[in-house]
């Protein structure tokens, strides 16, 4: 009989609508962003505590900036259809989230089982034209026509088929390098290397045949043990003494010098050395599981349910990150006490990342609020039960901080010197404040407008001033008078000198005082010896008489 090629069974793409675009289809923040009760992250109200190696963090709660889209084309595999953005971006987050857009891609288009599909229509085609081959090649014997046209279409159905599994794996090869653009160079070089270029040797599935000599009985090959000729199996003709009794099978073989050519299992290859090119090092699945655990708070306002998606997110993309269990070295390959992380998150994990995540006042209500099993278990009836508590959290820290606020304000008010209702006593003196009234420092403006010392000026208001009145002039008299060290204070007229040009005046006095004391010391002894008669008759009558009697009595004396 005539092998039919199996119609494509299209009956589960036939409801399935076109994926939106690719860089928005998979998003670990937008949770986080876009989530009922959504507040703006930052690192202060998200992260506390040192980061365990963050370069190696891929994924926190502040979101990075968004990374400029490439160039778009529309990707048509196995019914499914998709338009995709390139990677543009050398960030390593964002090549992980490429890896898992394409595997959602993937997974959408249902291509795996439509390549195991080829794969298996191929194979049966195969083992169908080997059943002609075993009778025309080995056994001898010859095909009717309804054979042979068996024969030709079944090899049609074959080429037909071996040629849409290399379409195919082709478009899978082209579809990652579109999607990793930025990054495609060196994916195309182990492309090359490991497909094309290979000298190691190959393994392949190859038909073998096997044939054995029996006598015939009346006209019929037997295939009875005891009329085996084995001596005959080398024969390259059947007589009517003998015929042939053949079988084929398959056999995993190598060869050498043979391309690998593209192939599922080629693709799942070059992708892993592509990705163990670009993470020359490891342990980038446990820094991210630490951070999760040990690092992150929720941010005040946002919902427990949308930080569970955000973990949730980031736990489905846990398998692409390199893991300390993949080292080279293969040392930590089989530790017990060092799990590898790079795989989705348990319910308790999660469920202990919520918890740590939450202010220790509620934590320890928790604790003391299920004695019984104070650790949660199940990460969504966690986050919907303890959603009450916690806002109810931020409620009181509410109250206490704007307790706090109108406590401190009410002190700072009685410190700047307020009443009881709140007013400044330079406005219920009648002064005017400067910053709209609610400055309680005082300043005049006729001391300022007359250029007084700065102390002057903010000692009194304006309407207590008792220096000039409000044309400027000063109060008591038509102009200021000379005053000086023996003024009397109580005089209201007096304008009190400045403090620097006192000051400045003091110097100069002392220091004139201090000459003249040098001078007077320099000429004491001559002065001693000086007699009456440097003294002129020009001289005042004053002093010519005190001349005149200093000389009476000095003749006095010496008589």
């Amino acid at each position: 009989p005539i092998l039919q090629k199996s119609p494509i069974n299209k009956n589960c793409f036939i409801n399935m609508t076109k994926s939106p675009p690719v860089d928005t289809a998979y998003n670990t923040h937008d949770p986080l962003t876009t989530g009922e009760g959504s507040t703006v992250i930052s690192q202060r109200n998200s992260e506390h505590g040192a980061l365990y190696e963050h370069d190696k963090i891929l994924f926190r709660m502040v979101k990075k900036e968004d990374a400029p889209r490439g160039p778009s084309f529309t990707a048509d595999l196995h019914g499914m259809t998709s338009k995709i953005y390139s990677l543009h971006t050398t960030e390593k987050s964002a090549l992980i989230i490429k890896q898992k857009q394409f595997d959602d891609f993937m997974q959408s288009s249902q291509i795996e089982s439509e390549i195991d599909r080829l794969k298996e229509q191929i194979k049966t085609y195969q083992e169908f034209e080997a059943k002609f081959e075993l009778r025309v090649t080995h056994l001898y014997e010859t095909l009717t026509k309804s054979e042979k046209n068996a024969r030709r279409k079944n090899l049609e159905n074959l080429e037909e088929e071996v040629e849409e599994l290399d379409s195919v794996y082709e478009k899978v090869f082209k579809y990652y390098e579109t999607f990793i653009q930025m990054r495609s160079p060196g994916f195309l070089r182990i492309v090359q290397k490991y497909c094309f270029d290979n000298a190691e040797k190959v393994r392949v599935n190859e038909i073998r045949f096997k044939k054995s000599a029996y006598k015939k009985v009346n006209g019929i090959v037997s295939t009875d043990p005891a009329d085996r000729l084995p001596e005959k199996d080398t024969s390259t003709s059947v007589t009517s003494a003998f015929g042939f009794s053949g079988s084929f099978y398959w056999k995993r073989t190598k060869k050498k010098n043979v391309p690998r050519g593209r192939s599922w299992e080629a693709f799942v290859h070059c992708r892993q050395e592509h990705m163990n090119s670009e993470f020359q090092e490891t342990g980038y699945a446990e820094a991210q599981y630490q951070y999760l655990c040990g690092n992150i708070k929720i941010p005040k306002g946002l919902k427990m349910r949308n930080l569970l998606e955000f973990i949730e997110k980031v736990s489905d993309i846990m398998y692409l990150l390199p893991s300390i269990t993949d080292h080279p070295s293969g040392d930590y390959k089989n530790l017990t006490d060092m799990p590898a992380r790079n795989k989705p998150f348990s319910d308790f994990a999660k469920a202990q990342m919520l918890f740590k995540s939450l202010p220790p006042t509620v934590q320890e209500w928790y604790k003391a609020t299920n004695l019984e099993s104070p650790v949660p278990l199940d990460p969504e009836a966690f986050a919907r039960d303890i959603q009450y508590e916690l806002e109810k959290h931020w409620r009181e820290k509410e109250l206490e901080n704007a307790g706090s606020q109108q406590k401190r304000g009410k002190n700072g008010q009685q410190n700047s010197g307020t009443n009881s209702q709140g007013q400044s006593k330079s406005t219920r003196d009648g002064g005017q404040p400067r910053s709209g009234g609610n400055s309680t420092q005082k300043r005049c403006d006729r001391c300022a407008k007359a250029k007084q010392a700065p102390h002057v000026i903010k000692s009194h208001n304006t309407a207590a001033c008792t220096r000039f009145d409000e044309h400027g002039k000063p109060k008591g008299s038509s102009r200021p008078r000379q005053t000086n060290a023996h003024s009397k204070d109580d005089e209201p007229d007096q304008v009190p000198r400045s403090r620097k040009s006192s000051r400045k005046r003091d110097r100069k006095t002392k220091k004139k005082k201090r000459n003249k004391k040098e001078k007077r010391k320099g000429k004491s002894k001559k002065r001693r010896k000086k007699s009456a008669r440097y003294y002129s008759s020009s001289d005042s009558s004053d002093s010519s008489d005190s001349s005149d009697s200093d000389s009476d009595s000095y003749s006095s004396e010496s008589s």
